[in-house]
């Protein structure tokens, strides 16, 4: 019986410890991934780049020796190149300034492209990559994602949030009016139609879009946020609008069983 009531102590803490710690472990996972592959696709490439072309001059050379400590010379009392040249500038020089250097060509661009001199350049540039094989079937979809992310223009929102039977009848799930359906489709059937985007849980970035007629969609009191929470925590984390009377009552059993801090409970009940 002490074992046992040991080993759940000790699985009780393990688990609280690793939910605490994983988060942060996530992030600066991410943050690393993020790290390296901007130091070696974008940094280096440029410190390569520009290595080269100041080693190729006598001031570079000297400017290259005094801040990284690249040598003058090879083993032959010449000035390096090739394979060793890359060798040594990939060893000795620090990952920034090829950062800064991106930056620094990246807010050019951005200033260029605000003029109207640029936007007329960048326009003519855009037609004429849409108008070559192969370019023009990648660049078209490359760029819907790039202005979706960093646009400034008004995204698509969510008008509401509702509850549709998916994906058969007697299933429910959540998901979001974005639309007023089809026109084709409405003529066909006669009725009212709704555009309804249902996400995967619980990784809400793909899903699928439904039309529907708009009196078999159930409107749900809940906002976009408290919706994609649900989705996400899998229907864990239920809106407390939403709760059922069986709802309720499991807060409670889970509180009288320590599963869920008290205070956590009272917060839920009283919201």
């Amino acid at each position: 019986m002490a074992k046992s009531s040991l080993f759940r102590w000790t699985k009780k803490t393990f688990l609280k410890g690793l939910a605490t710690l994983l988060p942060a472990i996530l992030t600066v996972y991410v943050f690393l991934v993020v790290f390296n592959f901007v130091r070696n696709n974008v940094s280096e490439p440029i410190n390569m780049f520009v290595g080269k072309q100041l080693y190729a001059t006598e001031w570079g050379r000297g400017y290259l020796n005094r801040q990284f400590e690249v040598p003058l010379t090879g083993e032959n009392d010449k000035p390096l190149e090739g394979d060793a040249l890359k060798a040594e500038l990939k060893a000795k020089m620090d990952w920034w300034p090829g950062f800064i250097i991106a930056f620094l060509i990246v807010m050019t661009v951005g200033f260029f492209i605000a003029s109207w001199v640029g936007r007329r350049i960048f326009r003519s540039g855009e037609r004429l990559l849409t108008r070559m094989p192969i370019i023009k079937v990648i660049y078209p979809y490359a760029k819907q994602v790039t202005d979706f992310v960093f646009g400034e223009k008004e995204k698509p929102s969510y008008s509401s949030v509702v509850a549709v039977q998916f994906p058969r009848p007697g299933a429910w799930a959540v998901g979001f009016v974005t639309g007023e359906g089809l026109r084709s489709v409405k003529e066909r059937t006669q009725r009212k139609m709704v555009n309804v985007f249902v996400p995967c849980s619980p990784a809400p970035m793909s899903g699928f879009t439904l039309i529907i007629p708009e009196d078999e969609v159930v409107p749900l009191d809940i906002t976009v946020d408290e919706a994609m929470r649900f989705i996400i925590s899998a229907g864990v984390i239920v809106p407390q609008q939403q709760l059922t009377e069986e709802g309720h009552t499991r807060l409670v059993e889970l509180k009288e069983t320590g599963r869920v801090p008290a205070a956590d409970v009272q917060k839920k009940l009283q919201e």
